[in-house]
């Protein structure tokens, strides 16, 4: 019978029969036959490239958003450094007492303390409503007509319209019996500006170069051994944000009088404009469409009568072109108006501000055939002045660059 060797059995070449190391024997590893392998090509290496590209684009396109969010951030956060550090100011350096209130009186051309009951030390004028911006009142002294002008708030109203007294403060010299006068502009500035945001200097030709702040110094002092080593007086600030004061009385619930509690509101600005309004070639006030800075508007209707603010029809006043009204009626979400009218109580008409902040607004002006509007939607207080939605009967005012209010009610001292 044939036989034939198991499989397992086979020999190795090289190997003896029967050699146990014949079935642990392998092929070497360069004996094998080679595989191939495919490479990139060109089309995937292009691909690759343009994956990359469309991330780097989108990566990019999303800088501009974070540093408009990064200087969103940097607004909102000096905003509740100044609005807080107001409030402090306005306690601290006694603003709340009449007997440092001085306004300019057109009869007299001259600086006089605000009459107020000796008694309660509340205004004469119980009804009236005020704004404390010695900064406008110091910029504005230089001629009594200029002065005469400024002391209303808004300096653009008309005579009929609604209007709050602008009112300064007592510097603190006694000049008795030479009339008193009030802050200069230097001390206004000096209080009424937030002093946070630090001056630098930037090389802008070397970017490796550090910044560094600048210093207001004083003139060098002959009698000291190194006359500039004192000559560094403080940090210089840039001062984008300032603020003014408000107050409006607070009616009496059920004799409808004004009472010593007044509505305070603390209108912060952000890089109000340095000229405050007075044109320094002529010295007076500027009152067209492109300059002004605080502007008066009508209000051609309320649907929404008034609760929460709600929607407002705003129209011009000045504007006779589409450029102009886009000027005059310039507002953004989150942009802040003040509402005038007057309302009428059992002691007579009183004039009613109140501050809202702007929610949204209409895409563009329009022209309804008389004038230019534009519709708003504002949030804050009900707006309390009877017989709206007449809009015969209310106006509001814009003022350039308020960006937040802080409202607080608060009680008058008469300081006696």
């Amino acid at each position: 019978m044939l036989s034939h060797p198991s499989p397992s059995r086979c020999p190795v070449p090289g190997a003896t029969a029967g050699s146990s190391s014949s079935a642990r024997r392998r092929v070497p590893l360069l004996a094998r036959p080679a595989v191939s392998r495919r490479g990139v090509t060109i089309i995937e290496v292009l691909f690759a490239i343009l994956v990359v590209v469309v991330g780097l684009f989108g990566a990019l396109a999303l800088l501009p958003a974070a540093v408009a969010q990064a200087r969103k951030a940097r607004t909102a956060e000096s905003l509740a450094v100044a609005g807080l550090s107001g409030v402090h100011e306005f306690d601290s350096r006694g603003m709340r007492k009449t007997s440092n209130w001085m306004r300019w009186n057109s009869v007299t051309n001259q600086f006089v303390f605000e009459p107020v009951d000796p008694l309660t030390g509340i205004p004469v004028a119980s009804t009236a409503s005020y704004c404390i911006d010695p900064r406008m009142i110091a910029a504005s002294n230089a001629t009594p007509a200029l002065a005469t002008q400024a002391g209303f708030f808004p300096y653009t109203a008309l005579a009929t319209d609604p209007r709050m007294f602008r009112i300064s403060l007592w510097d603190g010299i006694n000049r008795a019996p030479q009339p008193q006068q009030p802050m200069s502009r230097i001390l206004a500035d000096t209080i009424f500006s937030c002093d946070d945001d630090l001056s630098y200097i930037r090389n802008d030709g070397d970017d490796t170069l550090e910044a560094y702040q600048q210093w207001d110094r004083l003139p060098a002092d002959s009698t000291i051994a190194n006359p500039f080593a004192r000559r560094v007086a403080r940090r210089q600030a840039n001062r984008n944000m300032s603020w003014l004061a408000t107050l409006v009385p607070k009616l009496d619930r059920y004799s409808a009088r004004a009472t010593d509690t007044y509505v305070l509101s603390l209108v912060v600005f952000n890089q109000r404009p340095s000229n405050l309004g007075v044109d320094p070639a002529t010295s007076t006030l500027f009152t067209t469409v492109d300059d002004a800075t605080e502007r008066v508007v009508n209000v051609g209707g309320m649907p929404g009568l008034g609760v929460t603010g709600g929607e407002v029809l705003l129209t011009s006043r000045l504007a006779t072109s589409q450029a102009e009204a886009e000027v005059e009626l310039n507002l953004r979400p989150n942009d802040w108006i003040m509402l005038s009218g007057v309302t009428s109580t059992t002691s007579g008409n009183v004039y009613r501000f109140q501050w809202y902040r702007v929610s949204d607004t209409e895409a563009e002006v329009t022209y309804n055939g008389t004038a230019y509007e534009r519709y708003v939607t504002l949030i804050g207080r009900d707006w309390d002045v009877v017989g709206m939605p007449a809009p015969t009967n209310v106006q509001a005012v814009i003022c350039q660059g308020v960006i937040g209010v802080y409202e607080k009610t608060i009680k008058l001292e008469s300081g006696l």
